[in-house]
């Protein structure tokens, strides 16, 4: 597969240019992303937190 340099103006005119299902489809892939960083970033912050008080005997 070709692959193509698209600045972010090129990248949001094609997917208005799809049908709204298709654009839903492209957003909630994003979303799918973007929700797995934040729960690995909570997880992470979740250990930290448990590790400081453990060590500092608050836990």
């Amino acid at each position: 597969m070709a692959t193509l340099n698209l600045n972010i103006e090129q990248v949001i005119s094609l997917v208005k240019q799809l049908a709204i299902p298709e654009q839903r489809m492209i957003l909630q892939a994003i979303k799918a992303e973007q929700d797995t960083w934040w729960e690995n970033r909570l997880n992470y912050g979740e250990l930290q937190m448990s590790y400081l008080s453990t060590t500092r005997g608050l836990n």
